[in-house]
């Protein structure tokens, strides 16, 4: 039997004045489940969700700049935005080297707790909790900043 979801947002649906409410919604619950995730200690759940927020920004950004079709985004990684040339020029702040960084500390958090050459230690485990949790806090305001931006080219039209 699967459980019912209790979504921090209940109280909050519909509030968008404007534009896409369901945006909104999910917009909402990924902030609050971001924030109650760092708060709790589950750094991997925020920076999973960060990286789904950072992605849909970026996404969002080309899309308004005319410079990429609509396609699956489900596809489409914060590394392979980290890969495009016109990065910088489309987003001048975060610059492309935030971005950079937060792919490359995402990845070390996402796939180092266990992963070390054979008979060789692993990182110690207080360390790479700080740096998940460091890398949690940087990807929230990375995600804010590129929200930002599109919140900010929504409006000028």
């Amino acid at each position: 039997m699967s459980e019912i979801i209790n979504l921090t947002t209940s109280k909050k649906i519909g509030l968008a004045k404007k534009g896409n409410i369901e945006k909104h919604n999910s917009y909402s619950e990924a902030f609050n489940r971001i924030k109650e995730s760092i708060k709790e200690g589950f750094y991997f759940e925020a920076i999973a969700i960060e990286e789904s927020i950072i992605c849909d920004r970026l996404y969002s950004i080309y899309v308004m700049k005319g410079k990429m079709p609509k396609k699956d985004i489900s596809k489409i990684t914060v590394g392979d935005f980290v890969r495009f040339k016109d990065l910088e020029e489309l987003i001048p702040n975060p610059t492309k080297s935030e971005i950079v960084k937060f792919w490359e500390k995402r990845c070390i958090a996402i796939h180092q707790i266990c992963k070390s050459y054979p008979k060789t230690s692993t990182i110690d485990i207080n360390s790479f909790l700080e740096d998940a949790s460091n890398t949690s806090r940087m990807g929230l305001t990375l995600s804010k900043k590129l929200s930002s931006i599109c919140k900010n080219n929504n409006s000028s039209k």
